[in-house]
């Protein structure tokens, strides 16, 4: 009876704590998506596709040219859409995507109970919830394949309890989540073979599985314009189609061996298991589901911090705690304790309790995104004026707008039927393909944010498609810009509107023969390739507005051949000279890159920085730096996607901005 009630007791603590957790997460998701923190394309992507699901035009979107079903065959989304259509907005996604992953920690308490008793079950399923690995899946952005984390949880479940039915049922239903989960499927039926259960456990997910990967494949194909699967390009070191990576995968061992063994995958493996201190190990029959989705990670050469910090992983991560769960049940109960090192468990368990726990805690605070959400919690100031920035541009758009947009405005643009995004407009191409992306003439709007730019000159030193597409980049936009006749209407900071048809009220670059006489004059710094010789106030309109701006004319003289692309770094500095605040913007806006500056020519270039104003006061002052920065993308705290600084070359000396 006692034990009965300590059940009764753990599943009620269980289920507050999945509420909880589930509150928790989706408060801190809420705060991300209203910084615009979601700046990775995917949930821009998701929103447009339920949204015109949702209005009939099934699986529609622009960002993409074709049929989302081209991307990924996730026929799962129909399920959700009547969820979505009830509030219509990407909340409503990273909502459920967030519930039923904590869900999933009731399904896996139940199969681990089988094991270990309620309390230590109980700290399982909330360990779970705390993953850093589920919270990252949950934090990047949204993806379908999350849905398939609670689906094929409970399959095991019902697998262990030996319910045919039920298994097979939520095995199938995974299936409609995405192609890959057919994998997982299909190794369910291996389990099935090594267990000896009846040849029905085996042969119907073996075959489910077979057959559903290979139409979906098809399918898939047959939605994308090209023909194919896309995301095969991750393996295309195995060959150019589907039949050469799969007839190279056998007939050259060789360089399957030395990709799965290379060090990426190995630090990858160490990743996944250091957290559970390798109890896993001990029970590797119970990975036997994701053994194939383990090896196609593997095979895709994807860097181990990204696999990490993102839903890559989301199949994996339930089945180690499934394994791990399992092996401690086994050192409990006394089957390892001839081997040195479980024996030591099993002989001092309240220790190994303790360092299982310090595993679980430190990786908790060392790849947890939760860490990151509670400091931009904390340290708003600035960033909560960025963000209300962010805003007034959205609230200048209507639903109707066909609008070309920026990577973090995409979600909160992604209710209407026409988007497209800026970054596949720069490079000319559709998403790992040769085909031309094209602006159709009916898009009207343009909302940029010109630290893209900055963005695609990082890219351009670490992705073969941007290197390639890159020099050519700003052109495309200019000319986009001028053929079609936008001109903006608002311009703050790097954030512009245009519209089309509109006849621009301000300009962004000139050429320029002299300096006015009225100009304020800097040194000349001939030695640098670049200098800043001049600069003015920008006359404003008159109409008010609720952000610090300096509004600044700067006058540039080139002293050579530019062959790099540079920024300025603004700076504000208080009394005792620290720096307190700091930004990089692309020299030209991106549009007008510095390498195409002539030798010898005076550019103007107009800006209307934002000073946050607690800044604003006499006792800051502001300067600019012309650099060149060179760096990697990374994910932040958060997991937004961010600028890794690793070399920055100043060019001259700094300037005070007086105005």
């Amino acid at each position: 009876m006692r034990c009965l009630d300590r059940d009764r007791t753990s599943k009620k603590a269980l289920w507050a704590a999945i509420v909880l957790a589930t509150c928790g997460i989706f408060f801190a998701l809420m705060d991300k998506y209203g910084s615009f923190g979601y700046n990775a394309i995917d949930l821009g992507i998701y929103g447009q596709v339920f949204f015109n699901t949702a209005g009939g035009q099934l699986f529609e979107f622009t960002v993409h040219p074709h049929l989302y079903l081209g991307d990924h065959f996730e026929l799962f989304i129909l399920a959700l859409v009547p969820f979505f259509a009830a509030v219509k907005s990407p909340l409503t996604l990273l909502f459920l995507q967030t519930a039923a992953v904590t869900l999933t920690a009731w399904p896996l308490y139940l199969i681990v109970r089988r094991w270990l008793p309620a309390g230590l079950s109980l700290a399982a399923a909330v360990s779970f919830l705390l993953c850093p690995f589920v919270l990252n899946m949950l934090f990047f952005e949204f993806h379908i394949l999350t849905f398939a984390v609670p689906l094929l949880v409970f399959a095991f479940l019902f697998y262990t309890e030996k319910r045919f039915i039920p298994f097979t049922a939520f095995l199938l239903l995974s299936l409609l989540v995405r192609e890959d989960v057919a994998l997982v499927v299909v190794m369910f039926g291996v389990l099935a073979l090594i267990d000896r259960r009846p040849m029905r456990w085996a042969l119907v997910p073996i075959a489910a599985g077979i057959l559903w990967f290979a139409a979906a494949l098809q399918l898939t194909g047959y939605f994308n314009v090209s023909g194919s699967n896309k995301f095969l390009s991750f393996y295309s070191w195995l060959g150019e189609t589907p039949g050469e990576i799969v007839k190279n995968f056998f007939l050259k061992p060789h360089l399957v061996l030395k990709q799965v063994i290379s060090f990426n995958n190995i630090l990858l493996a160490v990743g996944l298991l250091m957290p559970l201190i390798f109890l896993p190990i001990l029970k590797l029959r119970y990975l036997i589901p994701v053994a194939l989705t383990a090896g196609q990670l593997f095979l895709t050469g994807v860097s181990s911090t990204v696999i990490l910090q993102t839903h890559y992983a989301a199949l994996i991560v339930p089945f180690l705690y499934i394994a791990a769960a399992a092996g401690l049940g086994s050192i409990r109960g006394g089957a390892y304790k001839k081997r040195k090192l479980t024996s030591f468990f099993t002989k001092q368990q309240p220790i190994g309790y303790i360092i299982l726990g310090a595993a679980i805690l430190y990786s908790f605070v060392t790849f947890s995104p939760l860490i990151g959400s509670a400091r931009a919690l904390v340290h708003n100031g600035a960033a909560g004026e960025y963000r209300a920035l962010c805003r007034e541009f959205i609230d200048h758009i209507d639903g109707a707008d066909r609008v070309v947009s920026s990577f973090s405005f995409l979600p909160h643009l992604s209710q209407r039927p026409e988007l497209y995004s800026l970054h596949y407009a720069f490079l000319g191409k559709k998403q790992f393909s040769d085909e031309p992306y094209a602006i159709p003439d009916t898009a009207d709007t343009l909302l940029i944010d010109f630290s893209d730019f900055i963005v695609y000159n990082i890219q351009s030193e670490t992705i073969t498609s941007y290197s390639e597409q890159y020099p050519t980049g700003s052109e495309r936009i200019v000319r986009l810009i001028e053929e079609r006749g936008f001109g903006i209407v608002k311009i703050i900071d790097d954030i512009a509107l245009y519209r089309r048809g509109i006849q621009p009220a301000v300009t962004l670059y000139e050429s320029v023969e002299q300096l006015p006489v009225n100009v304020r004059r800097t040194s000349n710094n001939a030695s640098s390739p670049l200098s800043l010789v001049g600069m003015e106030p920008i006359e404003q309109d008159g109409s008010t507005t609720p952000y610090g701006l300096l509004p600044i004319a700067l006058y540039w003289q080139v002293h050579g051949i530019l062959t790099d692309d540079y920024q300025i770094e603004l700076a504000i500095r208080d009394g005792s000279g620290n720096n307190v605040y700091e930004k990089l913007y692309q020299l030209g806006y991106g549009l007008y890159p510095t390498s195409s500056w002539e030798n010898g020519s005076t550019v103007k270039t107009n800006h209307w920085f934002l000073i946050p104003r607690e800044y604003s006061a006499s006792s800051y002052h502001v300067s600019i730096q012309i650099v060149r920065i060179h760096g990697t993308m990374q994910l932040n705290g958060i997991r937004s996607a961010a600028i890794s600084i690793t070399e920055r070359d100043e060019v001259g000396k700094p300037y005070e901005l007086s105005y």
